[in-house]
């Protein structure tokens, strides 16, 4: 009986990790897989260029010629007791003046002991000009209203890229595409981010915000662990907004889930090592426990588009308050 009862616990912990191992085994299989197709786009240059070298500007790249000094002088006449401008640096295109990128921060209005600090970017692409507009009418917002978030240290940077802004192009001024260069910092704008980032973190929220070609809405979670009342939240300012929620999208192992994509830190440490690290990758690398990119559809309207990033950010910033 006593050499039957060993035998059986040999065999139940056998069977045990076996369990284990086909647990993991779906894991491992879509690691090998997203490894695999990195290798082979690092061992092609031209699928590993930040964007496109040298291209040039063209005029079917164009959706508006805009005057970036716009987007400057509206910063400068922001006043607010909490409000403090600054530029994180400047970008040289060849012309009579570099870009500044402005950089406006709030600061709480009792400035004692910690505060949670919260980033907000906008016009990474510079064709996505409603969250471009959406960052720079929140800091508006908060302006007017300067005791809303008191409790909170606030960062929005309006526009990382100037000239794509102004060009309606993803692309900055050298054809290069930045959301692919924060590993490496060949493009200025990237390199100034980085340096502003060592400067400046932590953060414990950062908002990204984006456009998308797709038809539905969808928000980006790369947070650790994940904030599922976030989820609810965004869903809802969706639905009552009468919007599609995207459910056809995928990033390479992971696709949207009624309209949420939630991206894990290993996609982030493999785009590091083929040199298309994003912004989100990068601050994902960095321990950024809350981090969220708002996509809104390019084909709708734009009205619509900028009222549904203010909403989300407002709501993602409250979510994070409770």
């Amino acid at each position: 009986m006593k050499q039957h009862g060993i035998i059986d616990n040999k065999d139940a912990q056998t069977l045990s990790r076996r369990q284990r191992w086909l647990a993991i085994v779906p894991a491992v299989a879509a690691t090998i897989v997203y490894c695999g197709g990195l290798l082979a786009a690092m061992l092609d240059p031209s699928l590993i260029a930040v964007g496109i070298q040298g291209e040039a500007w063209e005029a079917r790249h164009q959706q508006e010629v805009r005057d970036y000094t716009m987007i400057l002088r509206r910063a400068r006449r922001l006043s607010a007791p909490r409000l403090a401008r600054s530029v994180i640096g400047y970008v040289d295109n060849d012309a009579e003046l570099p870009y500044e990128l402005v950089l406006l921060s709030f600061t709480p209005l009792k400035a004692t002991g910690e505060h949670p600090r919260i980033l907000i970017v906008g016009g990474v692409h510079g064709h996505e000009i409603a969250g471009a507009e959406a960052a720079l009418k929140f800091a508006e917002e908060l302006a007017k209203r300067p005791t809303r978030y008191s409790e909170l240290e606030i960062d929005v940077i309006p526009v990382l890229n100037p000239w794509g802004w102004e060009h309606g192009s993803r692309y900055n001024s050298g054809g290069m595409d930045i959301n692919r260069d924060f590993g490496s910092s060949r493009t200025v704008e990237a390199g100034l981010f980085r340096s502003f980032i060592r400067r400046s973190m932590p953060y414990d929220l950062v908002i990204d915000l984006h456009e998308t070609y797709k038809s539905g809405y969808f928000l980006y979670d790369y947070s650790f662990p994940p904030d599922r009342h976030v989820w609810n939240t965004y869903r809802a300012i969706i639905g009552l907004s009468d919007k599609p929620l995207e459910n056809d999208y995928r990033e390479s192992m992971y696709r949207t889930n009624n309209g949420i994509l939630r991206i894990s830190r290993l996609p982030a440490h493999l785009n590091r090592l083929s040199g298309r690290l994003s912004l989100d990758g990068f601050m994902a690398l960095r321990r950024t426990k809350r981090l969220y990119v708002i996509e809104t559809p390019l084909g709708d309207t734009f009205i619509d588009r900028l009222r549904l990033q203010l909403r989300t950010i407002h709501a993602i910033i409250a979510e994070y308050q409770t």
